[in-house]
């Protein structure tokens, strides 16, 4: 059996969502086996638009993921004027 990475992970548990959803982070970190690196790529993900804190702990899904997104896309969309993105 292939093991999926944690970014693929967390990536399709909010692809599931619709926009406008919550996302909760207690059930992101059961959903996936990565423990404190999910935190990392829901900060990313916020960071760059995609999510939207409405509490901690609770984040609104307000714009699509693309589908073909690499972990150093989102970095750069994250942070785009970060010396270390480039």
């Amino acid at each position: 059996m292939e093991k999926i990475s944690t970014f693929k992970q967390v990536m399709d548990y909010i692809r599931c969502a619709s926009i406008g959803d919550m996302i909760f982070r207690r059930s992101l970190m059961n959903f996936s086996t990565g423990g404190s690196t999910v935190d990392n790529y829901r900060n990313y993900l916020t960071h760059a638009g995609y999510l939207k804190t409405r509490r901690s702990g609770m984040y609104e899904y307000v714009k699509n993921i693309p589908i073909d997104i690499s972990y150093k896309q989102l970095i750069q969309e994250a942070y785009p004027d970060s010396e270390w993105t480039k």
